[in-house]
């Protein structure tokens, strides 16, 4: 049974709080906050094996009214340096059905969030959010590329680049439904490579240490 609000709330003085292996869906029926909310000072919030928005068998939506996860400074200081996700499969989320959006990291100095290898699609309004200077509005990779064997584009130098299907396409904007894997990165260019069906939709993230992930990438059907 969703709360009235939010979900679960992580606020200041916080550090290192983790959140694994919930349930978190039907938040926000009064007031749609959402499922999660990292705020205020919160530092090294980690986001791990959860389901938002779904049933705990993943068989029956159950939206969230309002994003799946907010992280903003609600007003005060700036929630920093969270993991939503990770780099083992385990540790992926999934997070899906939202109102608004899957992931939304609003307001300067909200920095440092890092969104890793999870499963985020039929968000209504959008997957991932940087809104108002969120994550320094770090830029998303361009895909410059993609046929059914290989995957490329360009990035900033450093940049980790996580490679996703969105098909189909879920809510209005680029979202990434399934992860398929990190690409190869030199420099400011980056390269995946595998076996992908024609007319498949592939976006990516990109993610640095200092200003966190992106949003999702414009995507790029898969085409001979």
């Amino acid at each position: 049974i969703g709360n009235g609000a939010r979900g679960v709330v992580v606020a200041s003085p916080s550090t290192n709080v983790e959140i694994s292996n919930n349930v978190i869906s039907g938040n926000g029926s009064l007031i749609a906050l959402g499922g999660i909310q990292i705020q205020d000072a919160a530092v090294g919030t980690k986001v791990t094996s959860n389901i938002i928005g779904l049933s705990a068998d993943g068989t029956i939506s159950i939206p969230n009214f309002g994003n799946g996860i907010t992280i903003d400074d609600n007003g005060g200081s700036a929630a920093t340096n969270s993991t939503i996700g990770g780099i083992l499969a385990s540790e992926a989320n999934t997070i899906t059905g939202s109102t608004n959006y899957g992931v939304f990291i609003n307001n300067a100095g909200v920095i440092g969030h890092k969104i890793l290898g999870n499963a985020i699609y039929d968000n209504a309004t959008g997957g991932i959010s940087l809104s108002n200077g969120g994550n320094n509005a770090k830029p998303s990779p361009v895909i410059t590329s993609a046929t059914p064997t290989l995957i490329s584009g360009t990035c900033a130098s450093g940049d980790v680049v996580e490679v996703f299907n969105d098909t189909p396409q879920s809510g209005i904007t680029d979202q990434g439904r399934t992860f398929l894997g990190t690409a190869t990165t030199t420099g400011t260019n980056w390269a995946f490579a595998g076996t992908f069906t024609l007319g498949n939709r592939i976006t990516a993230t990109a993610t640095d240490n200092v200003n966190g992930t992106s949003e999702f990438a414009n995507a790029v059907t898969i085409t001979s």
